[in-house]
């Protein structure tokens, strides 16, 4: 693609900024944009001068429509404004998170990316080893920040005039507490990273990608790699699957050995690049700042130096006040473990509350667009034309009524799932007398013509799914206007409806208008869906000892495990949860600690609420639930303190041994000792 040359200069007039912008250039007041450098999937990336100093800039623009846009600028720019000190991170210069469309300055890398170098051909290992140890040191600083880079490549590693590497790009930067989705860049990510699960991020997923970054400057290619596989995974859809077979290849492939057969590369140093890219997270280094310990080691070895000079008893005092301090410190440990894991409840429940929320707000807003397409149907709207233009008793249209809502039932009986099935369709007029049932109630498995004659002529206009606001249970008033909204979902409330045994439902309807008058309703259309199609559902799915909650637009419980909660026939209808238990997880995080109103037990839950149908789903746990661990946690450690404190010990006693080896001149026996403990 030809790059557009800019237009944009210190006091150019409107005529002049609508031609660049025209041409597709963007106009950020101050800087006179050169060329795009590069563009991703939140936005683009230009150089540009200032127009004050003239000094060189690279401005990323977030594009306009970008989803979750304002809050992916606030979180790069966050992550990068904490560690932008450091000479080994791209420096922040300016941001502007209300501009449209957003943006942030920073420096200008002259001489490009590290990935750019690369297309030139590979480095010598000497070469690769300075921006290895250089880029360690930053991802180390980003690390004691408590930040995880969790996308560490050849592209987002930038040079400066001196060639020295700048780490950049922290679009998938998380906190270290932070646990949703982090994901990077296949070959370079850490195999247990490739899982898409909200899990909070660990510095050794960037020292693999450290290690794969190093191995790629040597050989030309990141570890690992296989054609065959880049094959599958750009031809596999499902993201979920394609995770899958990264984490399945990097399990099974073979330990990579490319890097140890070029020329100048030591033993010492191949075996800090296979700590860097072990599979197993446990026999990886842990931190940046321990590669970078590492490679001190390394290089002290090799210039045949004494690297470490312990003392005998210094490790034995701290061993002894630890233990005195262990008792003291141990309370608040505790608490703080209690709150830690309060917290990850709270996490988990919320995250599995928003899955629920958008399951149950599919299905039934699946089941509300269903019956607003059949509000349409030809036939029903021609007969109720005539119910309401003619003088014809209620009776003599019933059977052709009848059979156009038979015909509707058996359409959708056809075309959906056992989850997608309607109890019962039913027609109502403008009135709210019911014109026909289908299927009809049922006596003995057999249709009953008493109670179907009765149904067909009841009013039910006091009912929430025909007026829209709530079911009249007192009955002071015979009329009621039928609901205005394009659709409703009604309160839960107890039904026979489908000819089987009385049930739990909420009934989906729809207000039936004329064509030609769109005033005017001519009735309603409504449907029953069985609340048993969602219990089954919640029960069958896995909580970790959490439960779920259904709870409708208007706060009433509409499924709930104890049986208490559910409605019974003469009952007027649901419980209801005040606003004020939901107040402080709306405002807040989506988290709450609340009493339950059905068993009256304190609870802690995660609530969301759906985007379409405006139900939420709550997921809870009982607060004894966080402390059981704890107490758990406390006997094990009465019972295992003196035996750990005698292992550390001993553990201390072998390295003093194995130190003044090192002193004797065995240092390539204590490193090959301590590497070989990492494959």
């Amino acid at each position: 693609m030809e790059e557009n040359e800019p237009t944009v200069v210190a006091g150019e007039d409107a005529l002049s900024k609508a031609r660049t912008m025209a041409q597709g250039i963007p106009s950020i007041a101050g800087y006179r944009m050169e060329r795009k450098l590069g563009e991703g999937t939140f936005g683009e990336v230009w150089l540009a001068y200032s127009q004050k100093t003239g000094i060189a800039v690279a401005i990323k623009i977030f594009k306009h429509g970008a989803g979750r846009q304002w809050q992916a600028v606030h979180e790069e720019v966050s992550a990068l404004a904490k560690v932008s000190a450091d000479q080994g991170i791209v420096r922040l210069i300016d941001a502007d998170y209300h501009a449209q469309p957003p943006y942030y300055v920073m420096d200008f890398a002259e001489k490009g990316s590290l990935a750019q170098r690369l297309a030139q051909g590979t480095l010598t290992v000497s070469d690769a080893l300075e921006f290895f140890r250089q880029t360690a040191e930053a991802l180390a600083f980003l690390h004691e920040k408590n930040i995880c880079h969790c996308d560490l490549k050849p592209a987002n590693i930038l040079l400066d005039n001196r060639s020295r590497p700048r780490i950049a790009d922290f679009g998938q930067a998380h906190l270290s507490s932070d646990a949703s989705p982090a994901l990077g860049t296949f070959f370079y990510m850490a195999p247990e990273q490739a899982t898409g699960e909200n899990t909070p991020p660990e510095p050794r997923w960037d020292v693999y990608a450290l290690g794969a970054l190093f191995y790629a400057m040597v050989t030309g290619h990141p570890p690992r790699d296989d054609g065959k596989l880049r094959h599958e995974l750009s031809a596999t859809a499902a993201f979920t699957h394609r995770l899958k077979l990264y984490r399945e290849h990097i399990g099974s492939a073979p330990k990579p050995t490319g890097h140890r057969h070029l020329p100048d590369m030591d033993k010492q140093l191949a075996e800090i690049v296979d700590c860097c890219l072990a599979v197993d997270p446990a026999r990886r280094f842990d931190s940046a700042r321990k590669v970078v310990a590492a490679l001190d080691a390394r290089e002290r070895l090799r210039k045949q130096r004494t690297l470490v000079r312990y003392g005998f008893i210094a490790p034995f005092v701290i061993l002894a006040l630890m233990g005195v301090l262990a008792f003291w410190v141990g309370r608040d440990a505790i608490k703080d473990s209690e709150k830690a894991l309060t917290a990850q409840i709270l996490r988990s429940d919320l995250a599995a509350a928003k899955l629920v929320a958008r399951i149950v707000d599919d299905q039934l807003f699946d089941r509300v667009e269903t019956v607003m397409r059949e509000s349409q149907d030809t036939n029903l709207l021609s007969l109720l034309r005539r119910q309401s233009e003619s003088d014809l008793p209620v009776a003599a249209l019933r059977p052709e009524f009848t059979n156009v809502i038979a015909e509707i039932y058996k359409k959708n009986e056809e075309r959906g799932g056992e989850q997608q099935k309607f109890l019962r369709w039913t027609v109502a007029s403008a009135k709210g007398y019911t014109l026909a049932n289908w299927p009809p109630a049922m006596t003995n498995n057999r249709p009953s013509a008493t109670a179907n004659a009765t149904n067909a002529n009841r009013l039910f206009a006091w009912r929430d799914w025909f007026n829209g606001e709530k079911d009249y249970y007192d009955r002071t008033n015979d009329f009621f206007p039928p609901l205005q909204d394009i659709w409703h979902v009604s309160q839960p409330f107890f039904s026979r409806a489908g000819g089987i045994a009385t049930q739990d439902v909420v009934a989906v309807s729809t207000p039936i208008r004329d064509p030609a008058r769109h005033e005017v309703i001519l009735g309603v259309l409504q449907a029953s869906i069985g609340l048993e199609s969602f219990h089954a559902w919640l029960r069958n799915a896995q909580f970790d000892d959490g439960f779920p909650v259904l709870i409708n637009e208007r706060f009433q419980i509409v499924q709930h495990p104890d049986p208490t909660s559910r409605p019974r026939k003469g009952e007027n209808g649901p419980t209801y949860v005040s606003n004020e238990t939901f107040g402080a997880a709306l405002r807040g995080d989506g988290t709450t600690n609340y009493l339950d109103p059905i068993d009256q037990k304190e609870k802690l839950a995660g609530y969301a609420m759906a985007n379409m149908t405006g139900w939420g789903a709550l997921v809870q746990h009982e607060v004894s639930l966080a402390r059981q661990p704890l107490n758990n946690l406390k006997r094990r450690m009465a019972n295992t303190g003196w035996v750990v404190l005698m292992v550390v010990a001993a553990l201390l006693a072998l390295q003093w041994l194995l130190l003044r080896r090192v002193w004797r001149g065995k240092e390539h026996w204590l490193y090959g000792l301590l590497s070989s403990s990492r494959k």
